[in-house]
């Protein structure tokens, strides 16, 4: 009886252990389950997180594409200009210069892109990249780099902040060359096109050259890596019986070959011999004894040139080609060459020495300090075509003062009157629009601030402007939105600057022209100076639009610089983070 009781209470005993373990195993089990599903949505929070703020400086870090120029261009071949009288045959090299003119008004900050594509009949003959630089006022100072593209046969310029600084005729002018392309002109013949804004016109011959009787060679530089040398043989090209032939190729220069490219055939023979390349391409293979090559090594291990003993070719056609690597440290306009020899019973020995000059770009631009500084800036409107005279802009000094006012273009463009100064050192100014009245229209609220150097050259003064930001402004209208309701302005409100005697320049005598120091160019001790014309009654207005705060009532937006985008992006990604945390907190508090 004792045993039984004792057997119950033990199973008991065992059955709530089992149920403490299975309740603790259970709850083991749902705090993994939710650390494993925290941890997953944290790390697709912090994803999400990264993605936005990369999202944001994306925005923030775009670059703006050249438009306005002129394009000139020249091309010469062996020094003499193309005329309509010229030849030219195929695979000659063509020297291209092009030159660019830009217009005062078009802004050039660090960053910015030029890029422009070949006419479809000239190709370029490798990819390069080369930088500009200012060789006329400035020697030495970076003006851009240059890149050639054969893939697209453009070439893109990036600037630097030079045109920044010198704002004043500038120039840019770029050199390399190119050749006809084949795949466009397939047949000789006359060749027209227009290169930027320059006519040419010339008589093309196309050739694909010979195979002599025994031997040709040649290279080419590699169109997309410009490091790479490509080598072309043909051999016994009459087709003769050559017994105990032996194949010797020495690569001059630290060339060395790159693994994988050297390939060896042979063809049968053909009536009458092999006429060139294109065609010996043609035919079918016959025999590859690449494995014959012993390849000779330089100190470092490198291959750098090989030689094949073939034995009896028994009037057999053979074709070789390879790829070598130019060492590092060789200059763009080197010349590197290759030597091919070659022996057979009966024969004496016969060689070819080739040569291939690496291509090279050159570049060079110019631009001056400007006398009276002009400050620039642009205006777009989005729903609507600008119209000229339709925005007003304000000019102010560092310390708030509005200096002179002005309207944009049909272009967009806005020029305020140019500044001179009495004394070299630097000034801060800024640009804000002058909102209007009409609620059709969202105005843009950004202050485009920028900086005048002023430089003594040789007892001259000589500015130059730099933008903290792209001076554009963009307003957008609104007026033909039908889910909007537009309220005409009242008459009589206080919204009206017109109506608050504060916001009348008339009513303020610190705004008179002749008051000295607030009205620039009024006063000989003022090292600012001020407009070319400082009495045109700019800064007397009644239309209101001298107080870039009297737009009351009108809807602002935060300007179009990316930054706003920016910050708010980063902000969401921050509350993303935070969020997420508190939640975190509170599931552990909970348990």
């Amino acid at each position: 009886m004792v045993f039984l009781h004792c057997y119950e209470f033990l199973n008991t005993t065992n059955k709530n252990v089992d149920k403490l373990q299975y309740s603790w195993y259970n709850k083991l089990r749902k705090e993994k389950k939710m650390k494993n599903k925290n941890t997953i949505i944290f790390k697709i929070l912090i994803l999400l997180t990264a993605i936005v703020t990369g999202l944001g400086f994306a925005a923030r870090t775009q670059a703006s594409e050249v438009t306005e120029y002129s394009q000139q261009t020249s091309i010469t071949k062996d020094g003499e200009s193309l005329t309509s009288d010229s030849t030219v045959k195929t695979n000659e090299t063509l020297s291209v210069t092009t030159n660019f003119t830009f217009p005062a008004a078009q802004t050039i900050a660090e960053g910015d892109t030029l890029t422009f594509k070949l006419p479809e009949e000239l190709s370029l003959i490798t990819a390069l990249n080369f930088d500009v630089y200012d060789v006329v006022n400035h020697t030495g100072e970076l003006v851009g780099t240059a890149q050639t593209d054969p893939a697209t046969q453009s070439v893109t310029v990036t600037f630097s902040n030079y045109f920044t600084n010198y704002t004043q005729k500038k120039e840019l002018s770029l050199g390399f060359n190119v050749r006809i392309n084949n795949e466009k002109v397939k047949e000789t013949g006359p060749v027209s096109f227009k290169f930027g804004q320059t006519n040419f016109s010339f008589q093309y011959q196309k050739e694909e050259g010979t195979a002599g009787e025994y031997e040709m060679k040649y290279g080419y530089q590699d169109s997309t890596d410009p490091s790479i040398v490509k080598w072309r043989i043909i051999l016994n090209a009459r087709q003769d019986m050559l017994r105990n032939m032996v194949i010797s190729d020495t690569f001059g220069d630290g060339l060395t070959l790159v693994p994988g490219t050297l390939r060896a055939v042979r063809y049968a023979p053909v009536e009458g011999g092999i006429r060139n390349e294109a065609h010996i391409l043609t035919l079918p293979v016959v025999d590859n004894f690449t494995n014959k090559a012993v390849l000779t090594q330089n100190a470092n291990g490198d291959a750098n040139g090989f030689t094949i003993n073939f034995g009896d070719n028994y009037n057999w056609p053979m074709y070789i080609e390879y790829s070598t690597r130019v060492p590092e440290g060789t200059k763009v306009g080197d010349v590197v060459n290759n030597k091919l020899s070659w022996t057979a019973k009966g024969f004496p020995e016969r060689t070819i020495t080739k040569s291939v000059r690496l291509e090279e770009g050159s570049g060079k631009g110019s631009a001056v300090l400007a006398k009276d500084v002009k400050i620039q800036a642009q205006k777009k409107l989005v729903n609507k075509v600008l119209e000229k005279g339709q925005f007003t802009f304000g000019l102010f000094d560092e310390n708030g003062v509005l200096l002179q006012t002005a309207t944009n273009e049909a272009d967009g463009s806005i020029n305020f009157k140019a500044l001179n100064y009495n004394a070299a050192g630097t000034y801060r100014y800024s640009i804000k629009e002058i909102p209007g009245n009409d609620p059709n229209y969202v105005y843009d609220d950004k202050e485009a601030q920028l900086t005048v150097t002023v430089t003594d050259v040789n007892g001259e003064l000589l500015g130059s402007v730099k933008y903290d930001l792209d001076p554009v402004f963009t307003n957008t209208y609104r007026g033909n939105d039908p889910g909007k309701s537009v309220q005409p302005p009242t008459p009589g409100n206080n919204n009206n600057p017109n109506n608050n005697p504060n916001n009348n320049p008339n009513n303020n005598p610190n705004n008179t022209p002749g008051n000295g120091n607030n009205t620039p160019g009024n006063s000989s001790d003022n090292p600012k100076g001020g407009t070319d014309n400082p009495g045109n009654g700019n800064n007397n207005s009644n239309n209101g639009t001298n107080d870039p705060g009297a737009a009351g009532g009108n809807k602002k937006v935060l300007p179009k610089t990316g930054q706003e985008t920016t910050l708010w992006l980063s902000v969401a990604g921050l509350a993303i983070l935070v969020g997420f945390g508190s939640y975190v907190f509170l599931q552990k508090k909970t348990r």
